[in-house]
């Protein structure tokens, strides 16, 4: 009556998700699967375990959640702005670029995944905070070869989000040597 278990692993983690999602089900019997899917995350701990592989999600899951799930929302998705800047060493210099993801009603988009290039600078990618914002870096670029990089968006990428490039204020920007 008092003992306890620690176990881990997929072994354990998908039949406590099956679980969850059946205790989801039966609060509400017609749900799709997307909706389940958002209702278990959105009530997930997140960043609460250890030791896990790489592309772990890293979420504790609370299958004792209260509500229902609801069918999630598309969001279209745009660039608002782009704001650059620079730093300079000795040899090299640095271009930055902030990116700002809104949805087609204004508001900031957290956790967007957006990618982009710097040419030259290589191809790069972020992830939006909560202000719908997130910034990259290119990769160092020689002083005496390199008088500008041109940044530009390539994609911005999420649950439920659907990029609309033709609507984008700005998708791309020149950024010159400081």
């Amino acid at each position: 009556d008092t003992a306890t278990n620690t176990i881990s692993g997929t072994s354990m983690a998908s039949p406590h998700a099956a679980g969850a999602a059946v205790l989801a089900l039966a609060a509400n019997g017609s749900p799709s699967p997307a909706a389940v899917t958002k209702f278990l995350l959105d009530n997930a701990s997140p960043n609460k375990l250890s030791g896990l592989g790489t592309g772990s999600p890293n979420r504790l899951l609370y299958s004792m959640a209260a509500g229902t799930p609801v069918e999630p929302v598309t969001l279209y998705v745009s660039v608002s702005s782009i704001t650059a800047r620079t730093t300079k060493t000795k040899s090299n210099w640095t271009a930055y670029a902030s990116v700002s993801v809104r949805d087609s009603g204004g508001n900031a988009v957290p956790n967007a995944t957006v990618s982009g290039s710097f040419v030259p600078g290589g191809d790069k990618s972020c992830v939006t905070a909560s202000n719908g914002a997130c910034d990259m870096a290119s990769s160092a670029l020689q002083n005496t070869k390199t008088a500008s990089t041109t940044f530009t968006v390539k994609n911005i990428t999420g649950s439920y989000l659907v990029y609309q490039a033709g609507q984008n204020a700005v998708s791309s920007v020149v950024i010159a040597r400081p």
